[in-house]
């Protein structure tokens, strides 16, 4: 294992080095042999960065964080690292069944890593690609689901415009509408949505009266799922729009309560 260690700032000590030396360590165990780090120690003002860029026979990793204190800033880093090393090997080792790491990284250096991992994005969160199995609804049935499932959000296929929509209750009686603005309409490079404001009040035991209230649109984040994550974290979103950087789709990615995310590509294959 070989770790390279450039520090940016005079304050950092020998002893913020050795700690992170030995903290990284330990993701030897994730893999056998050929694994060379590269670390960046910097200090701005009142930020700290720790930038780790990691490579092995099973992937290559890069990982970057910032906080006033570096030794919390160290800590953050080689967790991110951690938990993608051993999804890494996790993954891998699923794709030979029974066969040992080292087996693995043999015939890895045999036919190429970039083949076998290329297809299995490996996050710093815990984010699982899901498969769309939309239902077409109308707005008024989409809604009606919503309120008879006691649930806050759907992903359908507009039956009026065969688009993908999604249909989020804020409120009792208020929901918000969003939509996939044309594709021709749209400048390259960039993608737009709409969100409607829909207030909905009871009618007959049989009918709902959904009254729409303006609209906004907004052009969607350039991201990668991690950055997405991130983001709904901060926010303390349930689910956020961003044009993948992996792939050049459209995703949704969704909080869940057990911290995960599920990934939607809103785009067709």
């Amino acid at each position: 294992m070989n770790i390279h260690i450039t520090v940016r700032n005079s304050r950092i000590t020998d002893q913020v080095k050795e700690y992170i030396t030995d903290k990284l360590e330990k993701i030897e165990k994730f893999s056998h042999k050929n694994i060379d780090v590269n670390v960046i120690l910097d200090i701005q003002k009142y930020r700290s960065i720790a930038e780790v860029n990691v490579k092995t026979n099973l992937t290559t990793i890069h990982c970057t964080e910032e906080d006033t204190d570096m030794m919390v800033v160290c800590d953050r880093v080689v967790d991110r690292i951690n938990r993608q090393m051993r999804k890494s090997k996790e993954r891998v080792q699923h794709h030979r069944g029974e066969a040992n790491l080292h087996e693995v990284e043999q015939m890895l250096n045999s036919i190429g890593s970039e083949k076998v991992v290329a297809d299995t994005p490996i996050y710093a969160h815990n984010i699982e690609h899901e498969n769309l199995e939309c239902q077409e609804k109308s707005i008024d049935e989409a809604v009606s689901y919503l309120k008879s499932h006691r649930t806050s959000l759907l992903l359908f296929i507009n039956s009026e415009s065969k688009k993908y929509n999604i249909l989020y209750q804020v409120a009792d009686g208020e929901f918000e509408l969003f939509e996939q603005k044309d594709h021709q309409a749209q400048g390259k490079g960039s993608m737009y949505f709409i969100k409607h404001l829909l207030y909905v009040t009871n009618g007959t035991a049989d009918a709902k009266q959904i009254e729409i209230k303006g609209f906004e649109e907004f052009m969607v984040d350039f991201l990668t799922p991690d950055q997405a994550a991130d983001f709904v974290k901060e926010k303390e979103y349930l689910f956020h729009f961003f044009l993948n950087r992996n792939n050049g789709k459209i995703c949704m990615l969704q909080s869940r309560k057990n911290g995960s995310f599920g990934l939607f590509n809103l785009t067709a294959e």
